[in-house]
C-alpha cells in the first residue's frame, strides 16, 4: 500500500499487484468515502478504501491520509482464520539527512560526482554507508 505515497489514487476504484517472495497477489479496492479517525496527533482527514474476497468471506479496509501523501494510517482485516486484525499508525519518523532535501532534489537524478580514492578499509564508516540498525529508542 506504500505505492500511494509516490502515485496517489485519482480513480474510485483501483487495481493493484503486491509481490511476495512466492506469489503475486492482484487487488481491487474501492473507494467507500471520507472519514475523519482519532490519530495521536489529533483528529486526521482520511480516505477510506475497501475491498472484498473473491468467496466473499473477507472485507479488508484501508484509510489514506491525502495531507500525509496518502500513506495508510490505518487498516482493518475482519472474517480471517484469526480474527479480525486492526493497524494504527501512531508515529512517523523522517531521516534527518533526508528531510533537509527538497522534493525536487530527491525527484531528480543527478549525476555522481569522478569517483575518488578508495577509502582506507580500516576508515569509520560514513552516514548512511551501513546497514540501518535496531535501537532501543
Amino acid at each position: 500500500m506504500w505505492q500511494y505515497y509516490f502515485t496517489p489514487p485519482t480513480e474510485s476504484v483501483v487495481t493493484f499487484t503486491v509481490g511476495t517472495p512466492r506469489r503475486l497477489f492482484r487487488y481491487t479496492m474501492t473507494r467507500e468515502g471520507e472519514e475523519s479517525i482519532p490519530w495521536q496527533q489529533g483528529t486526521l482527514d482520511t480516505e477510506r478504501w475497501h475491498r472484498r474476497s473473491l468467496d466473499g468471506k473477507t472485507d479488508a479496509y484501508v484509510w489514506l491520509a491525502p495531507k500525509l501523501r496518502h500513506i495508510p494510517v490505518k487498516m482493518r482485516v475482519s472474517n480471517t482464520d484469526r480474527g479480525t486484525i486492526e493497524v494504527l499508525l501512531d508515529s512517523i519518523r523522517v531521516d534527518e539527512s533526508a528531510a533537509n532535501f527538497t522534493r525536487d532534489e530527491l525527484a531528480i537524478p543527478r549525476a555522481e560526482p569522478e569517483a575518488a580514492a578508495p577509502a582506507s578499509p580500516t576508515a569509520a564508516p560514513l552516514a548512511a554507508e551501513t546497514f540501518p540498525t535496531m535501537t532501543g529508542q
